[in-house]
């Protein structure tokens, strides 16, 4: 969402996920530090970036059981950071939510 700008269709994608609450905390569109190359190239400036992130996530009330993102920088950087921070929380692709619904709804039938 952050750099492209994207923000409603992903939102309404998961807002249509049965049983998902849905919520978007304070400073959910800044960046992660991960940036592309920008983690590698600043590794202690994408760490302190990052530092702000997790914190969000750490003291958001209720607990988060999943991070969503779109991005394949933000989610293995929120990841590692996350695992460093020793938070069970989860981090995945709203694609992946959405198929995970579809599971429980039943949608993919039997596997016999």
């Amino acid at each position: 969402m952050q750099a492209q700008r994207v923000q409603a269709a992903p939102l309404a994608l998961l807002n249509a996920v049965p049983g998902l609450r849905l919520r978007v905390l304070p400073g959910s569109d800044r960046c992660c530090g991960s940036a592309g190359i920008f983690s590698a190239l600043e590794p202690a400036m994408s760490r302190a970036v990052l530092e702000t992130k997790i914190s969000s996530f750490a003291e958001a009330t209720p607990r988060l059981d999943i991070v969503a993102t779109g991005n394949p920088g933000c989610h293995m950087q929120i990841g590692a950071g996350l695992r460093a921070a020793g938070l069970p929380i989860q981090v995945a692709h709203p694609v992946e939510l959405l198929d995970w619904s579809y599971e429980v709804g039943g949608v993919y039938g039997s596997k016999e």
